[in-house]
């Protein structure tokens, strides 16, 4: 073989194996081309970050408890709170019976000669209330005071008879003591029995004031002490004003608290309002 043919079959040989095999990348008749790559822009979103999760609780601990709500804190100054006392005042029909002695102001009678002034004597009086809240009571009084006759008619005899309306507060509800406030108005007929003739007068109290305070011993029935003050006017041509002092005890009825117990642990409420 010639020089010149060796030449030119080697550096054919080198074209070829510097180009790799003929037709390398390019696709088979008859097969899809391979689809170029898409852009950065294009590529799948990246997938989420896990989310945190809360911490496990400790060994030994209630997760429960964890999640309950924080224990409202006590103000010491007010004390642990406490449900109101059951009403036992509202709708209830009272009756109470009291009894005393009477002290009358000197203006309660016309200064007549001969007879003086009233003097201490003895009264009774009557009150039928119904309960209009559960601390508040309005009623219906009445009274009758014998009050003798003037200290200078040994034969002379006087007497008051009172009816009004009035409104008891009791401060206190669901235990056996029962304090109470009253305040009550109304009108008031005096008679004066001389040896020879009767003289009346009328006269309006307009201020009834009376505290006390019963205690029951059972739950329909209670008894306690009072004193009372009643201020009015006597009308007519020698119109005063007077004054009546009272002191004495008084009954109580409650009979629609029957079959409760005022006592702690009983049946009823025991909780001071």
């Amino acid at each position: 073989m010639s020089r010149r043919r060796c030449i030119a079959l080697g550096a054919l040989t080198g074209s070829l194996v510097w180009a790799g095999p003929i037709g390398a990348g390019e696709p088979e008749p008859g097969e899809a081309p391979a689809p170029a790559p898409a852009p950065a822009s294009a590529q799948s979103p990246a997938a989420p970050k896990p989310k945190a999760t809360p911490a496990d609780p400790a060994p030994g601990r209630d997760a429960a408890a964890d999640e309950a709500p924080p224990e409202a804190v006590i103000d010491p100054d007010e004390g642990i709170p406490r449900p109101a006392a059951e009403d036992l005042l509202s709708g209830h029909v009272l009756i109470d019976v009291a009894a005393g002695v009477v002290a009358p102001s000197s203006d309660l009678l016309p200064d007549l000669d001969g007879i003086g002034h009233p003097k201490v004597g003895a009264g009774a009086s009557l009150r039928l209330g119904v309960g209009v809240a559960r601390a508040a009571s309005l009623d219906l009084l009445g009274g009758f005071a014998w009050l003798g006759g003037g200290d200078l008619c040994d034969d002379c005899s006087s007497y008051a008879f009172d009816a009004g309306l009035g409104v008891t507060y009791h401060v206190v509800q669901g235990i056996a003591f029962d304090p109470w406030i009253g305040y009550g108005a109304g009108y008031r007929h005096l008679l004066l029995a001389l040896p020879d003739s009767t003289e009346r007068y009328h006269a309006i109290d307009f201020a009834r004031l009376g505290v006390g305070a019963d205690f029951y011993p059972t739950p329909t029935v209670g008894l306690g002490p009072f004193i009372e003050t009643d201020i009015g006017v006597r009308t007519g041509a020698d119109a005063s004003v007077y004054a009546l002092f009272s002191a004495g005890v008084r009954v109580a009825f409650d009979p629609m608290r029957a079959g409760l117990s005022l006592a702690p642990g009983g049946t009823g409420a025991t909780a001071a309002r």
